[in-house]
């Protein structure tokens, strides 16, 4: 994806807010939406209304955009606004026109399958996170940890690891922050100690596609 990123920067294509910068999250919701996922009209049959499919040419290929797919509600007299994923069965789907767009429904489930668990790493000042991106989960809710920092009455700044606070999810009941520098020594000296990086990463290919990097390997290091 960060090759992907940099060639559209380079070539001056702007991105869909219509800026000049592409984030790498915006590159994978393309791969990952059904508008660029192309189907032959006989391909639409039970997820487009039958009047709908009889008025579409069988000599082109069709994405699917979702209509409903999300829905606003409210907890409660002057609560916030809540947005939702709506149930299945309400969403309605719209055909698009894909013939002559270049796109081959073998090349986006490739692409699809390259970025499927894909985390991108922590943003947080100019501080490279190792852990982030799916790497380092909270042993008490299975979530992927945040970072943050704070900073120092002299100067520079202090950066931890700590699970999400709960917001909309369940409030976590370990809310101890974790300095950064001693966690990830810790994580590099314990994957040192029982193997080395070849067969590290290894043991990432092999992982499942629902296990994200470095916790998939401890996983398998475990159960070996």
């Amino acid at each position: 994806m960060r090759a992907v990123q940099k060639e559209l920067e380079q070539s001056g294509i702007l991105a869909p807010s219509g800026g000049r910068q592409w984030s790498r999250t915006t590159i994978k919701n393309v791969s990952l939406k059904d508008a660029y996922l192309p189907r032959p009209r006989d391909g639409l049959k039970g997820l487009i209304l039958p009047e709908v499919l009889t008025g579409l040419d069988v000599k082109r290929c069709y994405g699917i955009t979702w209509f409903g797919k999300r829905r606003t509600r409210y907890a409660g007299l002057g609560e916030a606004r809540r947005v939702e994923l709506a149930p299945r069965e309400n969403w309605v789907a719209i055909p698009i026109d894909l013939s002559g767009a270049g796109l081959e429904r073998g090349m986006v489930h490739r692409a699809r399958a390259a970025v499927e668990g894909n985390r991108p790493h922590a943003k947080v000042g100019d501080r490279f996170w190792p852990l982030s991106g799916g790497v380092l989960y909270c042993a008490e809710r299975g979530r992927a940890m945040i970072c943050y920092r704070t900073a120092k009455s002299g100067g520079g700044y202090r950066h931890y690891y700590r699970c999400r606070p709960g917001i909309t999810l369940a409030v976590c009941p370990n809310r101890k922050s974790h300095r950064a520098e001693e966690l990830e020594d810790c994580a590099a000296a314990t994957f040192k100690h029982y193997i080395d990086d070849d067969k590290l990463l290894e043991l990432y290919d092999q992982q499942p596609k629902n296990m994200s990097g470095a916790w998939g390997c401890a996983v398998a290091l475990r159960d070996r």
